[in-house]
């Protein structure tokens, strides 16, 4: 006997809640989170003061985009950079 519509429509992969969980676009909230989470990474590695002009920057709307257009986070990160220890250091990482 052949499976009934209902039964053969929850196995297709045309079923939308099958075709969300595939989605390889992050939500907004998903990307903003995740720009905050490394944001304070990266200020957690960072020597004070300049660890919480760079944490800051995870409050704003678009953190990922702040960090960028951040001058002082630019020159802390290159600071730290020259000053590492190299493969060692955890700014490099």
């Amino acid at each position: 006997m052949p499976p009934s519509p209902a039964a053969a429509g929850a196995a297709s992969p045309s079923n939308s809640s099958s075709a969300s969980a595939f989605d390889p676009t992050p939500s907004w909230w998903e990307s903003v989170s995740q720009a905050w989470s490394r944001i304070l990474a990266l200020s957690s590695i960072l020597s004070p003061p300049t660890d919480s002009d760079v944490a800051a920057l995870a409050d704003f709307d678009r953190p990922a985009c702040a960090l960028l257009r951040s001058s002082a986070a630019y020159a802390t990160l290159s600071a730290a950079l020259r000053s590492g220890d190299g493969a060692d250091d955890p700014a490099c990482h």
